[in-house]
């Protein structure tokens, strides 16, 4: 794990000092000060505290991606519409978009598509058939968030 570039740049960004990040996410700053070096690397508790701090996500802090949040999904764009058109669904509650932005990273992965191509394009862009793959993703996690 190699997040120490990541996190300098952050806190430079913001300006802050690196005491300033160690106290706000509980810890002394030599440790904060080892993380930017990669002389120690954070357990996984921390590595999500450093995340929410700068909100980024882990993903982005362990460089499996150059964007930021690369799974956001709004219930604004024109996609959440198609896939509430095509699966009959009046809306996602806000656990079934929690939990299909897990799935949809995953589905998109496996299927060859560019995680920075998640915003209004999306949707549009897939074939029929991957759509239907997807739609039957949203009604599996739909079903397993029922169930639970």
């Amino acid at each position: 794990m190699v997040i120490g570039k990541r996190i300098t740049a952050l806190r430079s960004e913001k300006g802050l000092t690196q005491q300033i990040v160690a106290d706000n996410i509980g810890i002394s700053r030599a440790t904060y000060a080892h993380y930017e070096i990669n002389r120690r690397e954070p357990d996984n508790k921390t590595l999500r505290k450093i995340a929410r701090f700068f909100d980024v996500s882990t993903d982005y802090l362990l460089e499996l991606t150059d964007l930021p949040k690369p799974y956001v999904l709004s219930k604004d764009l024109p996609a959440y519409d198609r896939i509430r058109t095509e699966t009959g669904h009046e809306g996602l509650s806000s656990a079934d978009a929690r939990s299909l932005n897990a799935a949809l990273a995953e589905f998109m992965d496996k299927q060859g598509i560019a995680k920075g191509k998640v915003n209004t394009d999306f949707i549009q862009d897939l074939s029929p058939d991957t759509l239907q793959i997807l739609i039957a993703l949203i009604s599996q996690i739909k079903k397993e968030v029922t169930e639970e």
